[in-house]
C-alpha cells in the first residue's frame, strides 16, 4: 500500500492502515464500518473516549489511538458482539489491499446476526433498531 502521510477519515472509526497514513481500499472502508457497527452495538471502542473533554481528560493523540488499535485483538474488540461481527472483522483484516470483498458473504453475516433478534438472542437485542429500520425501508 502506498503511504499518503496523512490521516484520512475519522480517528475513532478509521482502519489501521488509515491511522498509519496508507492509501485506503475497500478493505479499509469495511474495517471502518465494522468499527462503527461495534460502537453502535456496544456503545464504546477500546481506543475511543467520546466524553474525554467533558470530563476534563485530554483527547488521545493519533499515535495513542493507533497503538491501542494495533494492540486490540478481534476477540477483545468484539467481546460483547454477536459471533458474526467477529467473523466480519476477521474477514476484513484478512483482505488484501486490492482484493474485491465478497459482499454477499458479508450481507449474510449481518443478516445472521440480526436473526437472533427474532430468536431472543440477548446479544442481538441491542441491534433490534437496525432490524426494525430495515423492515420499514423495505
Amino acid at each position: 500500500a502506498k503511504e499518503s502521510g496523512m490521516l484520512v477519515g475519522n480517528l475513532a472509526f478509521g482502519s489501521l492502515g488509515a491511522d498509519r497514513g496508507f492509501e485506503q481500499s475497500r478493505r479499509d472502508e469495511l474495517e471502518a464500518l465494522g468499527h462503527v457497527l461495534i460502537y453502535l452495538l456496544c456503545g464504546k471502542l477500546p481506543w475511543f473516549r467520546p466524553h474525554s473533554k467533558a470530563h476534563g481528560q485530554p483527547q488521545p493523540t493519533l499515535l495513542e489511538v493507533a497503538h491501542k488499535k494495533r494492540q486490540t485483538s478481534v476477540e477483545a474488540l468484539c467481546r460483547h458482539c454477536p459471533e458474526e461481527l467477529k467473523t466480519y472483522m476477521h474477514y476484513c483484516w484478512a483482505l488484501r489491499f486490492d482484493e474485491k470483498p465478497d459482499y454477499g458473504h458479508l450481507r449474510k453475516l449481518m443478516r445472521a446476526s440480526l436473526a437472533g433478534v427474532e430468536d431472543g438472542d440477548e446479544q442481538a437485542v441491542d441491534m433490534e433498531w437496525w432490524l426494525a429500520e430495515g423492515r420499514a425501508s423495505g
